[in-house]
């Protein structure tokens, strides 16, 4: 379960809270037939599956995400970066399987 950003893990059975982790989940996509949810953050995306964590994508904003769609094995969308009076907003593409970014607008170091 997810709410206010958080993901619960709950043993279905005993009805008890078994963990948590996030505080900042804001796009959740579960793939069909994989048994793996995306979770993003507005900075990056994870895959988590049954076993744990699949993938970690690099960073791919500086600072929010939007306009996220999930189209097969590509999950597309903008992400911000602070140029301008405005900021600007960038395209980019991730692959679900391997966790692989095409574009965004963080090039900077790994954080």
């Amino acid at each position: 379960m997810i709410a206010g950003g958080t993901a619960y893990v709950i043993d279905p059975e005993e009805r008890q809270l078994v963990g948590h982790f996030g505080g900042q989940i804001q796009d959740v996509f579960p793939l069909s037939g994989q048994s793996i949810l995306l979770l993003g953050n507005g900075l990056w995306f994870e895959a988590l599956g049954g076993d744990g964590l699949r993938w970690r994508s690099r960073r791919i904003s500086w600072d929010g995400i939007r306009h996220v769609v999930l189209d097969g094995n590509l999950l597309c969308g903008e992400a911000y970066a602070p140029e301008g009076p405005e900021g600007a907003w960038y395209p980019f593409q991730l692959d679900v399987l391997t966790g692989t970014v095409t574009g965004g607008s963080y090039y900077g170091p790994p954080m």
